[in-house]
């Protein structure tokens, strides 16, 4: 309130005709002025002012002070440095000169008002108070004035003595609701909840369809204990108002606390039937019990009911639709989730978070032709965020659609910025699309670039040294990324068999048929990749029976090279020939 005060009175001061109005009035305080004095310093009040009001205050500054060199007891003229200095925060200076304004013009209540203001505003709350019980005295009616007297005795901590003051704007104004919720707080500081009852009474009195202030009544009994009070205003309040929605959040809060959990559970369904009570309510309720259910089995279904009827009261509300696809996705449901963020997003296809989370169900689900749809969608609305081309890229690889999935991926990491390990990713799956168009020299540079950004990450280390495997190309480059692949990740069957592959080529025979005895007890299925380079181990160390036998389980599984066949026909390794 202190700076609102301010404010008003620092813009009166602005005012040129103020500065006119307190010139010709001040005669009594500054003495007889020659006429040219009394034109010279009329002339520099409207200057400075103007220089103030175009907010150039340094010049104003110098301008006021001239004043005082004509006259040093212009009560105007400190009334305006005040405000000058305050502005500036230099309150020592700007008490000076308004307490000069007030003794060169003591009958001047603006100035009186200013001086309590600046007062305030410096935390010298006993001086504040002196003035405006000065002000008071001199004006009555004025009910500003006891606002901020209450003020200044709250600052105190006089609370009786700023009831007092409350009582006496309540004789001058009439009862308010604001005023009355007021004393109830400051009647509760006190402890003296009798008082505090009293006021929300007199305010349901004089407003008696007013639900609000039943309810506040029914907390207060709460507080204080009196649990069938507070129920029985709270059923008063439905029989004024059955259809009140938040009254019955008021009656679950109630039954929660009370631990009756199942009426609780019933209150807090009508609340939810009832489309009053406001959407973001209850998603603040359902964010509770978001984190309540992940372990909890009954609160687990009570939060279903409760999703359902959401959904179905706020059918045109993206929040619904996006909270249940929440609890979906959460707990495994990711098709029915994905379905709950497709409607939120056909009601709001502005929210970034809807969108993420349908690519991201789309990626897990490896609905690759929805995720490559959805996401040129999303690109629609959020053309510049690199997600969604990262994502349209990663669809198109797996449709085989290398040429788009370039597009996109050289598109999206651009809009990367300080974020070096989404980068890596996106020359990571550069690298996959121009392998697959056997652009090996593109496809090199992106996972070299990869690993600059992130030199540890596994899987471009793995694909990296695979593909140059395959082309029997710098090999013991090859072996260093496949080694410090199955460093990051110990137990991966394909990641131990690109190693083995690679001390195959560079007839390490020993070795890789240790690491594809281990792949092929860490596979869950018989993997034909493995199977078939296992056999070409076993050949290479003339264990000819054996290796014929793992090439045809090979052939079995599926996943072979299209040279399986012949290698048991012949009953011999056959060397394949790069791409």
């Amino acid at each position: 309130m202190g700076k609102l005060f301010f404010i008003l009175f620092f813009l009166i001061g602005l005012s040129g005709c103020h500065a006119k109005k307190s010139t010709s009035a001040e005669k009594g305080e500054k003495g007889f002025l020659s006429e040219k004095k009394e034109i010279a310093l009329k002339h520099l009040l409207i200057k400075a002012t103007t220089e103030k009001v175009l907010g150039n205050y340094e010049e104003a500054e110098k301008i006021y002070l001239e004043c005082l060199q004509i006259n040093s007891k212009s009560a105007v003229t400190c009334f305006e440095l005040s405000g000058i200095y305050l502005f500036k925060h230099a309150e020592e200076k700007a008490i000076e000169y308004a307490e000069k304004a007030v003794i060169y013009n003591s009958s001047n209540g603006w100035y009186k008002t200013n001086l309590a203001v600046i007062y305030q505003e410096s935390k010298l709350y006993e001086k504040a108070e002196g003035l405006y019980k000065e002000l008071i005295t001199l004006f009555p009616e004025r009910s500003e004035y006891h606002f901020t007297l209450a003020e200044a005795y709250l600052y105190q901590g006089k609370i009786n003595e700023a009831l007092e003051v409350y009582d006496a704007i309540e004789k001058i104004l009439g009862p308010s609701a604001d005023l009355i919720i007021h004393k109830h707080k400051l009647y509760l500081r006190l402890g003296e909840s009798d008082k505090a009852i009293a006021e929300i009474q007199k305010l349901i009195d004089q407003n008696p369809a007013n639900i609000d202030y039943y309810r506040l009544l029914a907390d207060l009994y709460e507080n204080e204990g009196d649990e069938s009070k507070a129920l029985e205003i709270y059923n008063k309040v439905l029989k004024i108002d059955p259809s009140n929605g938040t009254v019955h959040l008021s009656l679950y809060e109630y039954y929660r606390y009370h631990g009756n959990q199942d009426k609780a559970l019933s209150e807090l369904t009508l609340a939810f039937e009832n489309s009053t009570v406001h959407i973001d309510t209850k998603m603040q309720i359902m964010l509770q019990f978001f984190t309540n259910s992940e372990r909890n089995e009954k609160v687990k279904t009570q939060a279903y009911v409760l999703a359902n009827i959401l959904v179905d009261v706020h059918s045109n509300e993206a929040k619904s639709f996006s909270m249940y696809g929440d609890f979906l996705s959460r707990d495994g449901k990711l098709k029915e989730a994905l379905q709950m963020f497709k409607k939120a997003a056909s009601l709001d296809s502005g929210k970034f978070p809807i969108w993420s989370e349908i690519v991201f169900l789309e990626s897990d689900l490896k609905e690759f032709e929805l995720l490559e749809k959805d996401t040129q969608s999303a690109l629609e609305v959020f053309p510049t965020h690199p997600t969604f081309y990262f994502f349209n890229g990663i669809a198109n690889i797996k449709l085989k659609n290398y040429d788009k999935a370039i597009t996109s991926l050289l598109a999206g990491k651009e809009m990367v910025f300080d974020n070096a390990q989404l980068q890596a990713e996106f020359f990571q799956y550069l690298g996959d699309a121009y392998h697959a168009k056997n652009e090996h020299i593109k496809s090199d540079e992106s996972y070299e670039r990869s690993l600059e950004l992130n030199r540890y990450n596994p899987y471009v280390l793995n694909n990296y040294s695979y593909y140059l495997s395959l082309r029997n190309e710098k090999l013991a480059l090859a072996e260093t990324m496949a080694k410090e692949a199955n460093n990051q990740v110990p137990d991966s069957p394909n990641f131990i068999d690109t190693y083995a592959w690679v001390l195959f080529l560079k007839g390490n025979y020993q070795e890789a048929e240790t690491l594809l005895e281990k792949a092929i007890a860490l596979s869950a299925t018989e993997n034909g990749t493995i199977l078939e380079h296992f056999g070409d181990v076993l050949f290479k160390l003339n264990k000819i029976e054996e290796a014929i036998s793992s090439w045809e389980k090979a052939k079995d599984a599926g996943g072979a090279s299209q040279l399986v066949g012949e290698k048991i026909l012949k009953k011999e390794y056959i060397e394949p020939v790069a791409d």
